[in-house]
Parts: C-alpha cells; structure tokens; sequence
C-alpha cells in the first residue's frame, strides 16, 4: 500500500506541475482519506468547487451599456465597444 500512495503522490505532483486539474476531486480524496491532509484536502475540494460553479476565466472585457444596462463581453484588444442591443458605444466596466 505505502508503494501504491508514493506512487500517486508522484503523479498528482507531476499533474500539478503541468497544471492540470482534471483529477482534483480524487485528488482531494486521497489527500482525506489516504494521507489524512485535512487542510490539504478542505484547500482542493474548495478550489475544485470553486472552477466548477465559476467556470473557466475569459480574458474578454466586460462591458455594460448605460442607456439600456445590457452587460456584455468583446475581445480584449478592444478598450471600447458599441452595445449588440442599442448600438451605443462603451468603456470597459472596472469592478
């Protein structure tokens, strides 16, 4: 058993370094239930949670029209853009 965990061990770090995150639900497991990392395992599940309802991030800008409030993305090269609904053209919207 011991070989079997150094050598998940060794692919989740290897799966770590490349970024990817395709496993990172058994990987918030294994840390529970095989090493007993609660901290580690709570700080995966959380980030898998966290991508799964917020989904992946866009790099496009995100506007908002004034005259009729319609929120919206362009491209990121673009710092105005004119409204799909009115027509009228706009900043980038900073939180």
């Amino acid at each position: 058993a011991r070989a079997h965990i150094a050598m998940m061990k060794e692919r989740y770090a290897a799966s770590a370094l490349r970024g990817d995150k395709l496993h990172q639900q058994q990987e918030a497991r294994f840390h529970l239930y095989l090493l007993g990392d609660v901290p580690g395992a709570l700080a995966l599940a959380d980030e898998f949670r966290q991508r799964r309802i917020q989904g992946p991030r866009t790099p496009d800008h995100i506007f908002r029209c004034d005259p009729c409030n319609l929120v919206y993305t362009d491209d990121p090269a673009v710092g105005r853009s004119r409204c799909p609904q009115c027509g009228k053209t706009n900043e980038v919207f900073e939180f």
